[in-house]
């Protein structure tokens, strides 16, 4: 709290948002949105949340990866153009995903493994107002024709078949299928490697890559903490924050060196 204080009193603004898209326009300009689809406009972009998209672990997932199972809307969504996606998930890192991939496909839905979703209010309007389905079943696993991802085997022993029945394709043995040319997975909320994937940001890793400074491999562009890797500590992080604030500081004023003497 103290931090805080310290921080409007200096003019800082704290705005309690979920970012769930970043995206740097053609004019330079960068371009933040929020969960209550609220957007932030700047010409320098700190990144500091957490590190990793959270992967499902269903079985055809790993091997498929870009090849019919994707992880980024932004990235791979303009290639299923006129074409049918899913998307699992049940939050409002899904629901961006979705609205972004309907500007592209013929058809967008999502896949909630559990009956309880967590869309904000303004994301719930616009997935409605987008025919955007949302649907309770559990994949089970992802099929493939040998070489692409094309459908998921559906466990629906526990769902109302009323909620799930326009969406089951098809019966097999082991359960029902649902077909789709690509399915993305958005599951928790967005961190580094969604963000790294959407503003083109190189990796080491599982993390984004900086120099000492926290400069990513993107002009403009610093991370820290966590989505940078190393020691999760909130001392390694707060360091990391300053280190970040003070290389964004000379860039803006075109200064060699900089000293805080507040």
């Amino acid at each position: 709290d103290n931090f805080i204080e310290q921080g409007k009193n200096q003019g800082a603004e704290f705005i309690h948002e979920e970012v769930v898209h970043a995206e740097k326009q053609e004019s330079e300009i960068f371009i933040v949105r929020t969960a209550t689809r609220r957007e932030f406009f700047g010409k320098n972009l700190i990144l500091a949340h957490g590190a990793n998209y959270i992967k499902a672990n269903l079985p055809g997932e790993k091997e498929y990866a870009g090849k019919g199972v994707h992880y980024c809307a932004l990235c791979d969504g303009p290639t299923y153009k006129g074409k049918d996606v899913i998307v699992l998930g049940n939050g409002n890192l899904a629901a961006e995903e979705a609205v972004e991939l309907s500007a592209y496909v013929k058809t967008a839905r999502i896949v909630s493994h559990s009956p309880q979703v967590n869309f904000s209010r303004e994301y719930a309007a616009i997935l409605k107002e987008k025919n955007i389905s949302v649907c309770v079943g559990r994949i089970k696993k992802i099929d493939s024709d040998g070489t692409k991802a094309h459908s998921a085997t559906l466990d629906t022993t526990s769902l109302n078949s009323q909620v799930f029945k326009d969406v089951v394709e098809s019966t097999t043995d082991d359960g029902n299928k649902i077909f789709f040319d690509g399915l993305f997975i958005s599951l928790g909320v967005a961190s580094s490697q969604i963000f790294a994937q959407k503003l083109g940001l190189e990796l080491a890793g599982d993390f984004i890559k900086t120099d000492g400074n926290m400069r990513t491999s993107a002009d403009g562009i610093w991370a820290v903490g966590m989505a940078r890797g190393g020691v999760n500590q909130i001392v390694k992080s707060v360091g990391d924050g300053g280190i970040a604030a003070v290389d964004a500081i000379k860039k803006i004023k075109g200064l060699p060196s900089f000293i805080d003497h507040a």
